[in-house]
C-alpha cells in the first residue's frame, strides 16, 4: 500500500480507480497493532485506490471494508472455492477457508479537500505451501485447502471489477439490502460465545453470544447477564483464542 500513499488524489480521475499488485511484500502488516502479514511469492497483494466523495465516506466508512472482503468471497466462489471448502467472512473485514484466515483487508482514507483518497489493501493467500505458514492452526491458503492453483492475473481482475460493482451498489442502495444478506449468509461464529478484543489484541472489552450482522454494519453481542451491546470495531476472537 506505500505506493497508492504517495498518490496525489489530482491524479485520480473520477471514476476511475488504480490497481496496485505485487509478487511478495517485504513489511506486509494486519490491523491489529505490530501484526505481520506473511507475504510470500504466489499470493495475491492487491491494493485499489480511487477517489471518493466526501458524503460517500461519511456514510460509508465502516463498510468498505466489509465490502471489499465480500468482494474477495465473490472472487473464490467465482474460481469454485466454495465448493471445495466452507468459505466465510469474520467481523469486521476478514475471509475464512476452513476455520483458519485466507484474507485480510485494510483501508485507508486520506482527506484531501473535498474529497477523499480511499485505499484498500488485500492480502489473498492463494498459491502457498504449509512451510509459509509456521502457525497453521490460524492461516491457511487455496492450494492448501482445496488443492487448486489460482492464475493470479485472473483473479485480480475478476476482484477488481467485483470491488467496482460492490461500490456501486453500496452508493446506490447503501449497506442494508442484498450487500446486508450477502455478507449476514457468510458469517464465521455467528450465533456462537466469542470475545471482542481492542484493536492490539491486548485487553477482552466484551464477551457474549454474536447475535447477528446489523444492517448498518455493526454487530450485536448479547453478554451473559442478556444485554445487547452494538459492536462496530475491535478484533473478534473465539473463546479459546490466545493473543
Amino acid at each position: 500500500m506505500a505506493f497508492a500513499e504517495k498518490l496525489n488524489i489530482k491524479d485520480l480521475p473520477a471514476n476511475q480507480a488504480y490497481v496496485f499488485i505485487a509478487d511478495q511484500q517485504t513489511q506486509g502488516y494486519g490491523v491489529a497493532s505490530g501484526s505481520k502479514w506473511v507475504s510470500p511469492l504466489g499470493n495475491l497483494y492487491f491494493t485499489i485506490c480511487m477517489s471518493a466523495k466526501k458524503e460517500s465516506v461519511l456514510k460509508n466508512a465502516l463498510h468498505y471494508p466489509q465490502v471489499t472482503a465480500l468482494a474477495v468471497v465473490q472472487t473464490l466462489s467465482h474460481f469454485g472455492v466454495d465448493q471445495r471448502a466452507k468459505l466465510q467472512m469474520k467481523f469486521v473485514n476478514d475471509v475464512f477457508l476452513n476455520d483458519k484466515k485466507v484474507c485480510g483487508v485494510l483501508s485507508r482514507l486520506e482527506s484531501m479537500g473535498d474529497s477523499f483518497k480511499l485505499m484498500i489493501g488485500i492480502g489473498v493467500n492463494l498459491n502457498t505451501l504449509p512451510p509459509h505458514y509456521p502457525d497453521l492452526q490460524s492461516a491457511t491458503s487455496v492450494l492448501i485447502e482445496t488443492k487448486q492453483r489460482t492464475n493470479l492475473q485472473h483473479f485480480s481482475e475478476i476482484l477488481t471489477q467485483n470491488i467496482i460493482n460492490l461500490f456501486k451498489v453500496l452508493d446506490a442502495e447503501g449497506f442494508g439490502k442484498s450487500i446486508h444478506q450477502s455478507i449476514h449468509d457468510r458469517m464465521y461464529m455467528l450465533g456462537e460465545e466469542v470475545k471482542i478484543y481492542e484493536r492490539n489484541l491486548k485487553e477482552v472489552t466484551l464477551q457474549g453470544v454474536f447475535e447477528r450482522l446489523n444492517e448498518d454494519g455493526t454487530v450485536t453481542i448479547r453478554d451473559k447477564s442478556g444485554v445487547k451491546h452494538i459492536i462496530n470495531d475491535g478484533r473478534m476472537r473465539s473463546l479459546d483464542f490466545e493473543p
